[in-house]
């Protein structure tokens, strides 16, 4: 498609296809014909697509694949990756010695573990997810138990008040401060309890802080503890 539309174009293979492969008849139809890796080299201005390996990657690069992560890496140049950033597991998000650091990631059907499992998550840049085809019911039939926190998996079953609710019927949270040296991490988690959806929070706090704790808080209730 690149090179079809004038972009000059040069392909780097790692080996060739097998014979009567899908690999093999498009690489027999290409427009461009593949050069070994082994003479990989890359110019400045040049952007880089990434197939080398899938989420499917379980050793670490090495050889040619790993000289041209290397070589793109010193350049700086923009990587688009296929399916994951070559170096990076699927299954972990591990960088396997080296890695592409792609600006952008195109997968397929559903995001994988290393997109979403640092430090992979940070080699992928944006994460395009592209519909090649694959049926939901396909999927489902996988049984996958694991799964991105979105608001799409829970919304459902997040409690609404109901038309007499106040705020004692959402539930009351308690939160333990430290000392006068010691407070933030308390004032912070009751805000986010707040902001939760929690009908009434209180800091438990010790004498000695109730001063820091009080000129922080303003929704928040306080109560002298230890």
């Amino acid at each position: 498609l690149l090179a079809g539309s004038g972009v000059g174009t040069t392909i780097w293979s790692s080996g060739a296809p097998r014979p009567e492969s899908d690999a093999a008849l498009a690489a027999a139809e290409s427009l461009v014909k593949s050069r070994p890796l082994s003479d990989f080299d890359a110019e400045f201005g040049s952007i880089v697509i990434d197939g080398l390996y899938g989420a499917g990657l379980s050793k670490p690069l090495s050889g040619d694949a790993a000289k041209a992560v290397d070589t793109v890496t010193a350049l700086r140049l923009p990587v688009v990756a296929i399916d994951l950033p070559s170096g990076v597991s699927g299954a972990s998000g591990e960088i396997l010695s080296r890695a592409f650091r792609a600006e952008v990631t195109v997968t397929f059907a559903r995001k994988k573990p290393g997109h979403l499992l640092l430090p992979g998550r940070g080699q992928c840049g944006e994460i395009v997810l592209a519909d090649i085809g694959i049926d939901d019911g396909i999927i489902a039939q996988l049984a996958v138990s694991t799964f991105e926190n979105v608001p799409d998996l829970w919304l459902r079953e997040f409690p609404v008040p109901a038309v007499d609710a106040h705020k004692y019927k959402r539930g009351h949270v308690g939160v333990f401060s430290g000392g006068p040296s010691a407070t933030g991490a308390a004032r912070l988690s009751a805000m986010a309890a707040a902001r939760s959806g929690a009908g009434a929070v209180t800091v438990l706090s010790p004498g000695n802080a109730m001063q820091v704790n009080a000129i922080h808080l303003t929704s928040i209730m306080l109560r002298e503890a230890g």
